[in-house]
């Protein structure tokens, strides 16, 4: 789960690009963390990251071609990381809570079945449907997971995406008050 795609936020506003790289940041975060089974979180953690993120999407040291086509990236991740961090600190500080969402929410699926890609996606885009940070909606939260899904999951990975982040949203969804009259 590596690389950022050059190609598709070129074709974005300032404001989507930063925010797609932020998601893209977060998720790539919650993988490591999940893969490492290390879900601290601290300073020099995100530190650590926050430098990989930018010099380790710049190719090697020495590709001068690669470097001058991500000139900008450190300025876009960057900008980024504000928000990155928001989505990071939320599924890690959170994590059980989303994970019992997910549960919940996908049926006939345990966790460790999920693959790691899709257990990351789906922890970053619950928290955005949860938590709402920023004013995010849940179906851009939902939207911009299944566009995650199809970077960086399987085949089936954006239905099965969708499908769980649209139950965890009805299941938070306020419910109709009932009234005598009802």
């Amino acid at each position: 789960m590596t690389g950022v795609p050059q190609q598709e936020l070129s074709q974005l506003s300032p404001y989507q690009r930063r925010r797609k790289l932020s998601r893209i940041l977060a998720v790539q975060y919650v993988y490591c963390a999940d893969s490492n089974q290390n879900w601290t979180l601290d300073v020099e953690t995100l530190s650590d990251f926050r430098f990989l993120a930018i010099f380790g999407t710049r190719g090697e040291e020495n590709d001068e071609t690669i470097l001058d086509e991500y000139e900008n990236l450190g300025v876009e991740v960057n900008a980024a990381w504000t928000y990155a961090t928001t989505l990071i600190r939320g599924v890690v500080e959170n994590r059980q809570a989303l994970d019992d969402s997910i549960r919940e929410a996908a049926l006939n699926w345990t966790l460790p079945r999920m693959t790691l890609a899709d257990r990351a996606i789906l922890r970053v885009g619950a928290y955005e449907i949860t938590a709402q940070p920023k004013g995010v909606t849940a179906a851009t939260a939902i939207n911009e997971a299944v566009e995650l899904a199809k970077l960086f999951g399987e085949s089936d990975s954006p239905k099965f995406i969708n499908g769980v982040l649209d139950r965890i949203r009805r299941n938070i969804a306020p419910r109709p008050q009932k009234t005598e009259e009802n």
